[in-house]
């Protein structure tokens, strides 16, 4: 489902708050994306903030972040945001901007087929057992939290954790990647996919240096 931001994102910081929110994430499936909220103190001041120089910026970090290694271990770096707003608290009026940093690629993903997993050629014969797996890796414990995405073993149809060391070790047509995609858009990649494909096409590339020039910085502002 799309992305939401609403009550439930911001808090106190108080442990026992977070601790609830966390097994209240964990309980209904729902994927936390960590994010960068920027907020100003007047209207002026909203209306004349460098937003290229934030999204260039967050860009940089982004792709310094899968080349460096940062992101192998935490996942969360792979799918920034940033919230720009001001509130008139006089008026009760509200105002907001959107970024999505996002690296592009030479060769642009994009959506090949849609359907559901017992039509799919190559998995219909374990979708059950896909399905089982994809369940439990959404619904898992406070203390474990779910992914965005995961690695399916095309024969046994039984799902783990992504990592790089796994990933580079594998033949890539024995395994299929699963993701919880935050774009509304059934036709087009979100930018958190993307960027997820721009890390495994970076990590995964054994020529570093070569790897370094399959990603190029950008971002999306909305």
């Amino acid at each position: 489902s799309p992305c939401q931001l609403d009550a439930r994102a911001f808090g106190t910081g108080d442990e026992s708050e977070l601790a609830a929110r966390a097994r209240d994430v964990a309980a209904s499936g729902r994927l936390e994306m960590p994010g960068t909220l920027v907020n100003v103190n007047t209207l002026e001041r909203f209306r004349a903030f460098d937003r290229g120089t934030l999204m260039s910026n967050a860009a940089k970090r982004l792709a310094e972040d899968i080349r460096s290694g940062r992101a192998d271990s935490d996942a969360a770096l792979l799918t920034p945001f940033i919230a720009l707003t001001y509130a008139d608290l006089k008026k009760w009026s509200f105002y907001y901007w959107f970024a999505f940093p996002a690296l592009k690629l030479d060769v642009p993903a994009k959506v090949i087929s849609r359907g559901p997993l017992a039509e799919h050629v190559e998995l219909g014969a374990i979708a059950d057992e896909i399905s089982r797996g994809c369940e439990a890796m959404l619904r898992r414990d406070a203390g474990d939290p779910a992914r965005a995405w995961w690695i399916v073993d095309d024969a046994t149809g039984t799902c783990e954790p992504p990592s790089i060391a796994s990933v580079r070790t594998r033949d890539p047509s024995t395994w299929t990647l699963a993701f919880v995609d935050p774009c509304a858009s059934g036709g087009h990649p979100g930018w958190a996919l993307r960027n997820v494909l721009s890390w495994l096409a970076v990590r995964t590339t054994r020529e570093t240096e070569t790897a370094g020039e399959t990603a190029g910085a950008g971002a999306a502002g909305a």
